[in-house]
């Protein structure tokens, strides 16, 4: 502890090289593997509680248990693997950075696994004035409907980064993509994506999108109602776009899709 409150002082120490905004030292690991340390300075006015919230998207995206914040200087502190340092830094030089609707794209990664697999990683940027409450939402959404335990929101750049399987981030990707834009106009539609579920059976994934000004109580009640008659229990919902997410198989979305016909019919509309 007292070489890293003197490295984080000084940004020297063996074998440390200091760059723009980090700090690196590597060491021999116990086991004789490779053993990273690395020292991560904030430049735009982050906040105490920025500094924790990225210090645990590091923690649940990289799976990094070694990692301490120094708010006084706002500099974080890690220890890991080459493989799980690498993919800290590529999160930290996406987000260390002002937020910009205008420049923001989705960020891409792939995480190399000790079986020899790869998994991906990805950076998602919301381009409208999302609130946390946002984030959180699709946090839920995306989690429920993909089964991505890895997702963690940087609420000051509104970001969230996540890492899964590809096929769990092609999902992702795809939910985001339809959920981050324009709240109106509107129309009453729905989405469909398909995809191999474990098995080779097929699983499909539909997105609900309703015209009237449903609330959040009206969403909860059409899942509830669509959970209980379908069967289907990945459902989640967006409430800034009046959308409900939902996964099963062609049968139980056979069956929400019709339910969703007929729920968002107006009433006056309504034939018996």
């Amino acid at each position: 502890m007292a070489a890293l409150v003197a490295l984080a002082a000084s940004a020297q120490g063996p074998a440390a090289v200091q760059a723009q905004n980090k700090a690196a030292y590597e060491s021999q690991a116990l086991d004789g593997g490779a053993d990273a340390v690395r020292l991560f300075y904030f430049t735009h006015g982050e906040t105490p509680q920025d500094t924790q919230e990225f210090v645990n998207m590091i923690r649940t995206t990289a799976a990094i248990q070694r990692i301490f914040p120094y708010a006084a200087q706002r500099t974080i502190a890690l220890r890991g693997t080459p493989d799980e340092i690498a993919l800290a830094e590529w999160l930290f030089s996406r987000l260390d950075k002002p937020a910009d609707p205008q420049t923001a794209r989705t960020a891409t990664y792939e995480f190399p696994q000790p079986s020899g697999g790869v998994e991906a990683v990805r950076v998602f940027y919301f381009t409208h004035d999302e609130t946390p409450e946002d984030l959180q939402r699709m946090i839920s959404l995306i989690r429920t409907t993909a089964d991505i335990q890895r997702i963690y929101p940087y609420v000051t750049r509104r970001a969230i980064a996540l890492r899964g399987s590809a096929a769990q981030i092609a999902l992702a990707e795809w939910l985001f993509g339809e959920l981050d834009k324009d709240v109106t106009p509107q129309t009453k539609r729905t989405e469909a994506y398909e995809r191999l579920a474990a098995g080779g059976r097929s699983d499909a994934v539909r997105l609900f999108f309703f015209a009237r000004n449903e609330t959040p109580h009206d969403l909860q009640e059409i899942i509830q109602l669509i959970r209980t008659t379908a069967d289907i229990q990945r459902m989640a919902p967006y409430g800034p776009r009046r959308a409900i997410a939902l996964r099963g198989t062609p049968a139980q979305i056979a069956l929400a899709e019709w339910l969703f016909g007929k729920l968002s019919t107006p009433p006056s509309e309504v034939q018996r």
